[in-house]
């Protein structure tokens, strides 16, 4: 029970000051009063219960109360129960003013530090009278054992309460009662030798009771320096992450400006990328029934289609420059025009004599031959289309053509490319591409393709589509129309993709004669 009163003392002494010490309230947080209230009333109720518990052994007479007299018997466990009463009072009250926010007043904090006083006295009482009715000790021992450990311990322990006029009350409280405990014991001895002792304690505990309240106020002068330090590098911290937070954002908005800067300029080349590529009006003019598939990966494209006509024949390309995005796209600028030259201003037809035209002209715009540092080329398949007699020339750079014949649908006869790609000789001479000349019947079909298709990564594995598998889709549609070709292969390549990036441009030409 001792104990147990004393770390009742101990967790409510250090929650007292949050009351009505404002300015500690507001430093330590408000939480933190809650929970040592909460403490102290666990801890009252079982020194309450101890209590109790010792009447009722009175009552069925157990030996070790036997010889108490009534009012150490009844009078203590009232007292205990008064004082647990007001301290049960005081944790409701303290906890509803700490929700409103306000200050508790200066006269309940003297009324809560008078009670936590008047427990060792009542501790001290009990155990006074158990010893001496017991015969367990005398009063010398009394006096000057326990007792007095008891109220030194206490006091130093209103230390707790963080302010020094309430620590010093508590402790004139302390060796008020004290004295009165001298009375109680001494009897009629008071007056004789135990007179001079009452009086050297008194002026011991007053001062034990001044010291405990000047450690109580350099305790809480700690705490709050402490607390002061931590918030100014709080602070501080504050401060930069502020600065740092404005510069970060400085630097996003200015990333914003440069990056819709940069798209503004990308989406004005992809409608300058558009207007050169032939409309679909011209392709569907020259070519017929045939389709186009053309997806750049990104905004514009290093892949391009070619379509034009020399009186009868209709010359028509699908190139893959090197690279893709502004890179790709500045290349397919040069190719197209290129083209467009050696077609509408050369009147050049024969495919072989068009590559061999577009090398050397991609050659000399980027230098390479002189050691620009530039090494970019293209790789294509171009054909020449004879529409009256239905004769098709075709040349390539690497990339080959696809014909299905009408006679055979289950077979995709394909036509080679050359192995070397326009624009990267370093000697400044053309090559001589391999003219093939083949002899088409209604109903065949052509395809002319860059890579992006085939080398697409997806499916349940994320391996490449290949051009196998590209040649049997080609091969298993060719009872529908080229249009519903186009959206099978565009149906095909998205499920294959599924969530993964697009990894190249895409450009398919079909042309069934």
């Amino acid at each position: 029970m001792i104990f147990a009163s004393l770390e009742l003392k101990l967790n409510f002494f250090m929650s007292s000051p949050t009351p009505f010490d404002k300015e500690f309230n507001l430093a330590i947080g408000k939480n933190a009063l809650l929970k040592s209230r909460i403490l102290s009333v666990f801890f009252g109720a079982i020194t309450l219960g101890q209590v109790a518990s010792f009447s009722i052994m009175s009552y069925f007479d157990f030996d070790v109360v036997k010889n108490l007299s009534i009012k150490d018997v009844y009078l203590i466990p009232i007292v205990m129960g008064v004082i647990f009463a007001g301290e049960l009072w005081s944790f409701f009250y303290f906890s509803k003013a700490q929700e409103q926010g306000r200050q508790i007043s200066v006269k309940a904090g003297y009324f809560l530090a008078f009670l936590e006083a008047s427990m060792p006295s009542v501790l001290i009482y009990l155990i006074c009278g158990y010893s001496l009715n017991s015969g367990i000790l005398s009063k010398d021992n009394v006096l000057n054992g326990p007792p007095v450990f008891l109220y030194i311990l206490f006091i130093i322990i209103s230390a707790l309460n963080l302010n020094f006029r309430l620590s010093v009350f508590t402790g004139l409280v302390s060796a008020t009662q004290y004295i009165f405990l001298l009375f109680y014991v001494s009897g009629d001895e008071m007056h004789g030798v135990y007179m001079p002792l009452m009086i050297f304690k008194g002026v011991f505990f007053i001062i034990c009771s001044v010291i405990s309240g000047m450690v109580s106020l350099k305790i809480k002068e700690s705490v709050l320096a402490s607390l002061q330090s931590k918030n100014e590098l709080i602070s501080t911290l504050d401060f930069k992450v502020k600065e740092k937070t404005k510069e970060v954002e400085k630097q996003n908005e200015l990333l914003a400006e440069k990056n819709k800067s940069i798209t503004d300029s990308i989406n004005y080349a992809k409608r300058i990328q558009t207007a050169i590529l032939p409309p679909g009006k011209t392709v569907s003019q020259y070519l017929g029934n045939s389709f186009v598939l053309y997806l750049p990966k990104d905004v514009v494209s290093g892949d391009f289609y070619f379509v034009d006509k020399i009186e009868n024949k209709v010359v028509f390309a699908a190139v893959d420059c090197t690279g893709h995005g502004v890179p790709g796209a500045l290349m397919s600028v040069v190719g197209f025009n290129y083209l467009s030259q050696a077609v509408s201003e050369k009147k050049i037809s024969k495919p072989s004599e068009i590559l061999k035209f577009l090398d050397m002209g991609v050659n000399q715009t980027l230098r390479q031959s002189v050691g620009s540092g530039v090494n970019d080329g293209m790789d294509l398949s171009l054909c020449s289309l004879d529409l009256n007699s239905l004769e098709l020339e075709f040349a390539g750079a690497f990339n080959p053509l696809w014909l299905i014949k009408k006679s055979s649908q289950n077979v995709c006869c394909e036509i080679k490319a050359d192995k070397f790609p326009i624009g990267t000789n370093i000697n400044g001479k053309a090559d001589e591409y391999t003219n093939h000349f083949l002899n088409l019947e209604k109903g065949d079909t052509v395809y002319l393709f860059t890579d992006g298709f085939a080398d697409q990564f997806g499916g349940p594995r994320g391996k490449k589509f290949k051009y196998k598998p590209l040649q049997e889709i080609l091969i298993s549609m060719q009872n529908h129309s080229m249009e519903k070709q186009k959206e099978i292969l565009i149906s095909t390549f998205q499920q294959w993709r599924g969530e993964l990036e697009q990894v190249d441009d895409i450009c398919i030409i079909g042309v069934r004669v």
